[in-house]
């Protein structure tokens, strides 16, 4: 299998790109949405020079959350696979058994 990285992938700018053409290429690409960076993008018509509290506060913009959550559904099933870090470097913890009733803790 040939693998590919990137020094940093921002998680709204150039994923599509990032992971489209290899797909198009037929590479098995695997997008690690824990391994990009990403800040809440203001809404078109916010005031320019707006410190981060204000950029927080206006209901009109696109949170992180948002971002990552449209990101992966649009990359999911149709360009890439995505994944955890944990799941990448094979360190993926499984439950612990716990007594009923309570949560269960990983193992790592």
């Amino acid at each position: 299998m040939n693998t590919r990285s990137a020094d940093l992938v921002l998680t709204e700018d150039g994923v599509f790109e990032f992971a489209d053409h290899p797909s198009d290429l037929g590479y098995r690409v695997t997008f690690v949405t824990e391994a990009t960076a990403t800040n809440p993008i203001a809404h078109r018509d916010a005031p320019q020079g707006q410190t981060a509290g204000q950029l927080l506060a206006d209901p009109r913009t696109l949170p992180v959350s948002a971002i990552i959550e449209r990101t992966e559904y649009a990359l999911a099933g149709r360009f890439a696979t995505i994944a955890t870090i944990a799941e990448v470097t094979g360190q993926v913890t499984r439950p612990r058994p716990s007594p009923a009733g309570t949560p269960a803790e990983p193992v790592g």
